[in-house]
């Protein structure tokens, strides 16, 4: 509600106010990424783990209930039959932009 209604939000930790900013300023700075709830078909599991390798850079080997990328960090978070829950980071300007640059030399 706070993102909605106002243009600024401050957090207080023990009573002392310790960032304040807009929503996007604070997503940004100390936010995780997005969380991605995936419901489907159960035979369709393969199909769904294909994709989020292919755009995620998502392993889906059977290591473990938390498969992490080591490129950035995209994991599955809850896994149930029928349905996924992953984190996918949000990819910061400075990296996008010096791996861009990389790439150009």
């Amino acid at each position: 509600e706070a993102e909605l209604l106002c243009s600024r939000i401050g957090i207080m930790v023990n009573g002392k106010l310790r960032c304040i900013g807009t929503s996007s300023y604070l997503k940004e700075k100390f936010g995780k990424g997005y969380m991605l709830l995936m419901n489907f078909d159960e035979e369709s599991r393969p199909n769904i783990l294909q994709f989020l390798s292919e755009k995620f850079h998502l392993k889906s080997d059977s290591a473990g209930p938390c498969h992490q990328a080591s490129v950035n960090k995209t994991e599955i978070v809850k896994d149930f039959p029928g349905q996924l829950i992953i984190r996918i980071p949000i990819l910061k300007k400075n990296a996008a932009s010096s791996s861009a640059n990389a790439s150009d030399s």
